[in-house]
């Protein structure tokens, strides 16, 4: 009875998981949708530049877009991913909506971070991270990483704290 139970059990569940799934050749996201997307990740005003298809079997549409104000070029993608399985990849497929508008905004204070982080001596610009090989190193650090988080202070005319 038990085994019968298990059966139905993981039947239920692949079916239910793979009812979700997508073969290669569906449609992706639409336009609405990824302008939605966009909404949630990026608050500040912005406008769409345009589109292209740029992968097809799997389809990979490409939106670029602009900021309005500071002119922040960033784009979004709605594509099909592949469904993996243990390290497997299967032949189905779900429906995914990307945007780089974050890392864009890093990218715009990268430069500037890295010159305050490497004035410290306990930065290993190689690794990207500082280390401490006593209490004693810990006061400096912190003063590096709060001068750091000063640069990132500009981003607030465009973006909410809790976005940094």
């Amino acid at each position: 009875m038990k085994k019968c139970k298990r059966i139905a059990l993981s039947f239920v569940c692949a079916v239910l998981f793979l009812s979700g799934c997508l073969g290669q050749d569906a449609s992706v996201y639409g336009k609405q949708k990824v302008l939605q997307y966009v909404d949630s990740v990026c608050p500040e005003p912005y406008q769409l530049e345009g589109s292209a298809l740029i992968q097809e079997d799997p389809d990979n549409m490409e939106y670029y877009f602009r900021t309005d104000r500071r002119e922040l070029e960033f784009k979004a993608n709605s594509y099909l991913s592949p469904v993996w399985i243990d390290g497997t990849k299967t032949s189905f497929y779900t429906r995914e909506i990307s945007c780089d508008y974050v890392e864009q905004v890093r990218q715009l204070y990268r430069e500037e971070v890295k010159a305050v982080l490497k004035e410290n001596d306990h930065y290993l610009e190689d690794h990207g991270w500082m280390y401490l090989s006593s209490f004693d190193d810990l006061e400096p650090v912190v003063e590096t990483i709060l001068e750091a988080d000063k640069v990132y202070a500009r981003e607030l005319d465009y973006n909410s704290e809790e976005f940094l």
